[in-house]
């Protein structure tokens, strides 16, 4: 030790432990409710009664021989989605995808519950309109959706669209799906 310098007494040392502690638990505990509702965080569903059909809603049916199918990002319900109406082409039809738990539709969102309920509208969609060129849409957490969609079905969509996607999302599809 130099001269001139003191070390700290017990209390001062003692006191520091304790702020550690105490600030510790906090983070802790800070940490543990971010965990315990991370899906009420991160789901933000609306719950206006709705008819679904195949999985979502039907705005408009394909005239042209095509059908835009869209996932739906983490706020509002597929009923919410009519805007989209405004910048696609007016005689394709435009089918939105309602999640578990949004809208009116039973169950809990969860990753793999929004990726099952999308192949189960997917492969009704393409049941009900075997030949439609369907265009998938994924908007913010729907681009994971629209992605993980994409991967399982290949060349049965004619084109992908990712609207807002986070980069991991963008990074994902272009080395595993080619897509940019």
């Amino acid at each position: 030790m130099q001269k001139g310098t003191t070390r700290p007494t017990i209390p001062l040392r003692r006191w520091l432990l304790r702020q550690l502690a105490i600030y510790g638990l906090i983070y802790c505990a800070l940490i543990g409710l971010l965990y315990v509702f991370q899906r009420v965080l991160l789901y933000r569903p609306f719950h206006t009664p709705t008819q679904y059909v195949d999985g979502g809603v039907y705005f408009r049916p394909p005239h042209s021989g095509v059908l835009w199918f869209i996932c739906i990002g983490n706020t509002g319900q597929a009923l919410m989605r009519d805007s989209y109406l405004d910048w696609l082409p007016a005689n394709d039809g435009v089918f939105v995808l309602e999640y578990p738990g949004f809208g009116s539709r039973p169950g809990t969102p969860t990753q793999t519950s929004l990726n099952q309920a999308a192949m189960d509208a997917f492969h009704a969609v393409r049941n009900r309109f075997p030949a439609c060129k369907i265009r998938l849409v994924g908007e913010s957490l729907g681009t994971g959706v629209a992605s993980y969609v994409a991967h399982e079905v290949g060349n049965q969509i004619a084109s992908l669209l990712l609207v807002t996607p986070d980069r991991k999302s963008t990074r994902l599809n272009s080395s595993h799906l080619g897509i940019s």
